[in-house]
């Protein structure tokens, strides 16, 4: 695996890559850059990519076309890989947290295929000004586990290969079972863009307190219906669902760090009744919460 550190006048954090094989290439990075930053980017690679944005949003100017591009935070991609030339710009101060997969021809052509199918897969060239899809929750759960992997060497690689094949067999089965009418990109003004990137950005400093829908219709700057129909059509999910899903993953976040037990975590995301909060969290993630404090 070879990893990159950002140099400290940049900013900080790094860029890590790692060869699954002869099959994949998976990557990582995390960094929040102390200055407006743009990376210029080029690849003649056949394949398919898969990129995941994690935490803040990704901007890019493709060359070829000169066209803008907005990758959303808690967003997914799958795209053609080939030639492609593009301007990535990283804002000051904001984190981005990523995971890339570039799959080659060959082992995993069956799932690729059954993704293609749905036709979610884009081309660079042809992507919307907004790309990306929501990202499926069970993907995000491997994601973690992938970024949590604590083997060396071969063990890691073999450790990552299982877990790109669990992460395709999930993103597969969640688009085929979506309408596909979800997955086509919806106009929306820029005043429409703001308002809904306030909610969003409401959501995620007061998910406990969980706004209501008449709560957000002001600074969303549109009308209750409106509301429900754009952020689900910006995001991918619900505004309800969103709020659950941040509660979880912050539960998940308590727990994980050993300082909390149950009890302790389901208030602090808002739940006064810990065995519903059980039940939440055993339908996101599978398993009771009680097993990460063992």
């Amino acid at each position: 695996m070879s990893t990159f550190y950002l140099p400290e006048q940049v900013g900080k954090g790094m860029y890590q890559s790692m060869t699954l094989g002869s099959y994949a290439t998976w990557s990582f990075c995390d960094m929040t850059p102390c200055r407006d930053i743009i990376v210029d980017e080029q690849d003649e690679t056949r394949g398919l990519v898969l990129a995941f944005n994690l935490s803040g949003q990704q901007q890019w100017r493709n060359r070829d076309t000169g066209r803008r591009h907005v990758f959303l935070e808690n967003s997914f991609g799958v795209f053609d890989a080939g030639p492609f030339a593009a301007s990535n710009v990283f804002e000051k101060g904001q984190r981005v947290v990523q995971m890339g997969l570039h799959i080659h021809p060959g082992r995993y052509d069956p799932l690729l295929e059954a993704i293609r199918k749905t036709g979610a897969i884009s081309k660079f060239n042809d992507l919307s000004p907004h790309a990306g899809m929501d990202m499926p929750t069970l993907a995000r759960h491997v994601i973690q586990e992938m970024l949590e992997c604590k083997y060396m060497d071969e063990i890691r690689e073999y450790y990552l290969e299982g877990k790109l094949t669990e992460l395709l067999a999930i993103v597969a089965g969640e688009l085929t079972g979506r309408d596909q009418t979800a997955l086509q990109t919806v106009k929306l003004s820029e005043t429409d863009r703001a308002g809904l990137a306030t909610v969003k950005r409401i959501l995620d400093e007061n998910y406990a307190e969980s706004p209501t829908i008449p709560d957000l219709v002001r600074p969303a700057m549109m009308n209750e219906h409106k509301l429900k129909r754009a952020f689900k059509q910006q995001f991918g999910i619900s505004i309800h669902a969103y709020i659950i899903q941040k509660r979880m993953e912050k539960a998940y976040e308590l727990l994980h760090s050993g300082k909390v037990n149950v009890t302790e975590a389901a208030q602090r995301v808002g739940y006064v009744n810990s065995s519903y909060f059980i039940s939440r969290f055993r339908q996101m993630y599978g398993y009771n919460p009680g097993i990460l404090k063992k």
